[in-house]
């Protein structure tokens, strides 16, 4: 006797992460430069990357470190801006890694 398995379509995955994939809430600028990352946990560390674009809340940079995680805090400088910003995400290229970046806080001038 043969059995046949018939393909049955799966309901959508909830997920937080699928709910509105683009959530930022300014416009995203080109940008260009250098850009600098501080970590202090577990050590010292400064990265350097390259800045792709800005928004009011957030920015986007192309770097090499590949141990960057979601959710780490990192001090940051670049030439529109400067202070506390969170890793929101991280997709890794080959030999680069693009994070996006959630601005906590801008130091003051």
């Amino acid at each position: 006797m043969e059995w046949k398995m018939r393909a049955k379509a799966l309901p959508p995955v909830e997920s937080p992460h699928r709910e509105g994939l683009d959530r930022r809430l300014g416009e995203r600028v080109s940008a260009g430069g250098a850009v600098i990352l501080a970590l202090e946990n577990p050590e010292p560390l400064e990265i350097r990357g390259h800045l792709k674009d800005v928004s009011r809340e957030g920015f986007r940079a192309i770097h090499h470190y590949a141990a960057l995680c979601t959710g780490q805090q990192v001090q940051f400088q670049h030439a529109s801006a400067s202070g506390l910003a969170e890793v929101i995400w991280n997709r890794i290229l080959g030999d680069r890694v693009e994070s996006g970046f959630l601005v906590l806080e801008t130091a003051k001038a």
